[in-house]
């Protein structure tokens, strides 16, 4: 991800529990965090984006929330539009039967939300926190996602292992939705179309599988509708990508699933 000039050499850092990793390439969100979370000693693991910006309060209460919520191991911020501080940038990530995902409560007003902390299928990576012997046993986030939809991903994975997620609803972060790639930009267009592909291959159950393929197939041209002429062949070649990495992604669905 491009940064400015300088920004490492001018990190001070805490203390000898904290190290640079310089990888001199752009490994993607899923891989760096992968890098950042290898040989961690702590019991929790958290994903701050640099285009989310948490409150003084934000680390205390994902902290509070594991003690109050010892089942669970996943934890999700409460995230904050930063153009629009009145609205909700997400609250948690939502998956329908379609097999599309997105940040839930996206859009709505702050003063909407429940009051206290819920349950919710998935935390948005943008400013998420992991139990780390979960994301350790889970393998991560899936490299090949590079990013986008990579967070949803992880959290079916530690769905389907019986996992809970909990949404903090006051830990809180303003976040610049698409700061880095562009929220509808050529490259999020084609990252969200391949992946959510990728998404239904390695991780709905059997059972439900030809619904939910099928069921995708029909949404489809409608998502790419939505985008606009400008993005349609944009949104088509990120199918085909998903679809030519389909053999691999269906061999790497959890073996008590296939």
């Amino acid at each position: 991800m491009p940064r400015r000039m300088g920004s490492i050499e001018a990190l001070q850092l805490p203390d000898e529990r904290f190290r640079i990793e310089r990888v001199g390439s752009n490994l993607g969100f899923a891989a760096a965090n992968n890098l950042g979370a290898s040989g961690c000693e702590a019991d929790w693991i958290a994903t701050p984006n640099p285009d989310a910006e948490p409150n003084d309060a934000w680390l205390e209460e994902l902290r509070r929330a594991t003690l109050r919520h010892r089942d669970a191991t996943m934890f999700g911020s409460t995230q904050i539009d930063a153009q629009r501080p009145d609205r909700v940038d997400g609250f948690g990530d939502v998956v329908s039967i379609y097999g599309t995902a997105w940040r839930g409560a996206s859009g709505s007003l702050v003063a909407a939300l429940p009051a206290d902390n819920l349950e919710v299928f998935a935390p948005c990576a943008a400013a998420a926190l992991y139990a780390r012997d979960a994301f350790v046993a889970a393998g991560g986030f899936e490299d090949s996602f590079f990013c986008y939809v990579e967070d949803v991903d992880l959290g079916f994975r530690l769905r389907l292992g019986g996992a809970q997620c909990i949404q903090v609803r006051r830990a809180e972060v303003r976040h610049m939705a698409g700061a880095i790639t562009g929220e509808d930009s050529a490259f999020s267009v084609f990252q969200r179309q391949r992946n959510r592909i990728w998404l239904i291959a390695r991780n709905v159950p059997s059972p439900l599988l030809f619904l939910v393929s099928a069921l995708q197939i029909a949404v489809v041209p409608l998502t790419v509708w939505r985008r606009g002429p400008e993005r349609w062949s944009t949104a088509l070649r990120g199918v085909a990508a998903g679809l030519r990495g389909l053999p691999r992604a269906m061999r790497q669905r959890q073996g008590h699933w296939r």
